[in-house]
């Protein structure tokens, strides 16, 4: 209970207010959608073969992503998103209401943590095995490329992110001609790439796709 009960430290500067719990519940949302994308794409390409042992995976993880993405965005609506928001503008305007923080937060990063776990259960059916060696850095990368790609504070639009960056990682996978460049190299070619990608969608539109660009702002 003292736990919970502990006040924050606290901020040093207000851009640290900017790590809300929303982005710990997109980042899950993104890792979810991700790996749905990822067992329908590898559940197609089984599909020649041996398709019935992935059947009920892709029925089973549409289902599930619209059950998320349905309680989400009733969650961002609710009296708890919103203090959420509030946190994450002003974490001393929260304090100030009687808000415990510290408690908001854990929340979301419990449910943001639930929702990744969701994400790899259906990762670990899709790949039957899984390693340590599975878990790399450049997961977590790719799950941040997804959220600002589809936008900052929007479902959707982290679904969407998702949709697009699969789509061209598959593409530059299996679809580039091997005479263009060389298999050896595509791997780093892809990564330089989504750098290039997102270095000119945060000059020209740092909120993402469907995005909200006061969500990028302080005090708005």
């Amino acid at each position: 209970w003292q736990l919970f009960t502990k006040p924050l430290p606290q901020p040093q500067s207000k851009s640290q207010n900017r790590q809300g719990g929303e982005q710990i519940v997109l980042l899950g949302l993104a890792a979810m959608a991700g790996a749905l994308i990822l067992a329908i794409y590898a559940s197609g390409a089984t599909a020649l073969y041996n398709y019935s042992y992935k059947a009920g995976l892709m029925l089973l993880s549409l289902i599930t992503l619209a059950l998320l993405y349905w309680s989400l965005e009733r969650l961002v609506r609710s009296p708890w998103g919103r203090i959420l928001k509030a946190i994450r503008e002003d974490e001393q305007v929260a304090k100030a209401l009687g808000k415990n923080v510290f408690w908001y937060k854990l929340q979301a990063l419990m449910l943001g943590g639930a929702i990744a776990g969701i994400a790899g259960a259906f990762y670990a059916w899709n790949l039957t095995t899984v390693y340590p060696s599975n878990f790399e850095p450049i997961i977590t990368f790719n799950s941040w490329t997804i959220v600002v790609l589809g936008g900052a504070g929007n479902n959707a639009g982290t679904i969407l992110g998702a949709i697009i960056f699969w789509a061209y990682n598959s593409i530059t996978r299996f679809v580039l001609p091997t005479e263009i460049i060389k298999d050896a190299s595509l791997g780093a070619f892809r990564i330089m790439s989504i750098g290039l990608i997102l270095m000119v969608l945060m000059i020209w539109r740092p909120q993402g796709i469907l995005g909200k660009k006061e969500e990028l702002t302080l005090g708005q």
